[in-house]
């Protein structure tokens, strides 16, 4: 693989949002909240979790908030947003 230019980074990018737009797009309530094979997470959740990578790689800073230890969080590292 070699090195691709922004040009072409942009447009994989492109591609990528499209498709999870198509693949999203016009899903009832009960489709966001089926659940994945993330224990825990629902459709809603690990699209949620995509944008967040996201913005944080485009340095939007993290939200303060307090969501607790959902019950299958099994050690400490999931139980803060530190």
């Amino acid at each position: 693989m070699g090195t691709r230019t922004t040009a072409e980074v942009v447009a994989a990018l492109e591609e990528v949002w499209d498709s999870t737009l198509a693949a999203t797009d016009g899903l009832s309530e009960s489709q966001w909240r089926t659940e994945t094979a993330c224990p825990g997470w629902d459709v809603a959740d690990n699209l949620s979790h995509l944008i967040g990578i996201e913005l944080s790689i485009e340095g939007t800073p993290v939200p303060d908030v307090e969501i607790g230890a959902p019950a299958h969080v099994k050690n400490s590292i999931g139980e803060t947003n530190e």
